[in-house]
């Protein structure tokens, strides 16, 4: 009888404790948290991210939190804390305080992190923790955050049969990439080097030798290990031989040359112009006049051929008339012998044609014309 007694009373027991449990079920609503992120999150440098992070489980904003940490070697830092529907800055790490901004919505099951501008030291592993102070269940899921960079610019440079591409601002070390006109890849024909900046990033040169080839085209490329993207540039090159370039010392020869040879023609036709009037008797200008003009016709051949053309066709005219002006009205000068009337018919004419020149009115009065 007894043993009976004790099995009904355990029953009974064991049905209380279970309705208990029910209703400790129902009344507190305690639901298991699952919480979703992606794996791998990559991101350029100084550029914003969201991180993603769902849940599912019903929770009350007013009793929920939300954390997130980030798990280094040595420690783990809270760079995200909200507590009871308001975000406590004072349990959060100062580097992140002002670049953090929690995107939550119990409604969704949204508890994605905002970063702005992030930093080479940003990359690392993270954890988001979703929970309930009222019943005491979370949910947590950890994720990585690569941070990389790429460049958008590649510098070519050919220099004694050697073809240099340089690039900066790469992260991690780019990989180089060599292609040639037929599509092939001629990287293992080409050496690099990559060294480590100041700023943590990485700069790459890589050469390539183009011996005694005619010509070749080449596709060049950086590409970042990590977000696969790439730079490239297309370059063709000619391999120089012996002569096909002129050397530094012909092209000054060339360059000085054929001007003076020019003026030279054009003096030794204005002299015998001059002489042949002066045997008939005719008035001509003074050889230092032919002189003025011959200066102006060299230094604008001179000039057109390091300067721009309008450039040396304005110094021209400029240095044409201050020299004319100057040798032909110079009163100490005994080399001339014309007439007053004609010299005062020049002045007149020049006088006339460039009275809106100050320069030359200033000559004009400088020279008491």
């Amino acid at each position: 009888m007894a043993p009976n007694i004790l099995s009904f009373f355990s029953s009974v027991y064991s049905i209380q404790i279970f309705s208990c449990a029910i209703m400790l079920c129902v009344f507190y609503d305690v639901k298991e948290i699952h919480v979703t992120v992606n794996k791998t999150v990559v991101v350029d440098l100084f550029h914003d991210v969201v991180i993603p992070c769902t849940f599912n489980g019903s929770i009350e904003l007013l009793s929920s939190f939300v954390y997130w940490t980030k798990r280094n070697s040595s420690k783990t830092s809270i760079i995200m804390a909200y507590e009871n529907g308001t975000r406590q800055p004072g349990k959060e790490s100062p580097s992140y305080r002002i670049r953090t901004q929690l995107m939550f919505d119990t409604t969704v099951g949204d508890a994605s992190l905002f970063l702005r501008r992030v930093l080479l030291t940003d990359s690392g592993s993270y954890v988001c923790r979703v929970g309930s102070f009222k019943s005491g269940t979370f949910g947590e899921a950890g994720m990585n955050l690569t941070v990389t960079a790429s460049s958008t610019t590649l510098i070519v440079q050919n220099e004694d049969k050697n073809l240099t591409v340089s690039s900066s601002y790469w992260f991690p070390a780019p990989e180089i990439l060599w292609l040639d006109d037929k599509g092939q890849d001629i990287t293992n024909h080409s050496c690099y080097h990559i060294t480590n900046t100041a700023d943590g990033l990485y700069h790459i040169t890589s050469c390539f030798h183009i011996g005694n080839a005619d010509k070749m085209d080449f596709l060049i490329s950086c590409i970042n290990p990590v977000s696969k993207k790439n730079t490239s540039v297309a370059y063709s090159c000619k391999a120089t031989h012996p002569g096909s370039q002129l050397s530094k010392q012909t092209a000054i020869l060339i360059a000085l040359g054929v001007p003076a040879l020019i003026c030279l023609v054009i003096g030794i036709l204005i002299w015998k112009r001059y002489c042949a009037g002066s045997k008939k008797g005719k008035q001509s200008m003074h050889p230092v006049n032919y002189l003025s003009i011959y200066l102006s016709i060299y230094l604008s051949i001179y000039l057109s051929i390091y300067l721009s053309i309008y450039l040396s066709i304005y110094l021209s005219i400029y240095l044409s008339i201050y020299l004319s002006i100057y040798l032909s009205f110079c009163r100490n000068t005994p080399w001339f012998s014309a007439s007053r009337i004609r010299r005062k018919k020049q002045v007149f004419w020049i006088k006339s044609k460039w009275q809106n020149d100050e320069h030359l009115q200033l000559l004009f009065n400088f020279f008491e014309i």
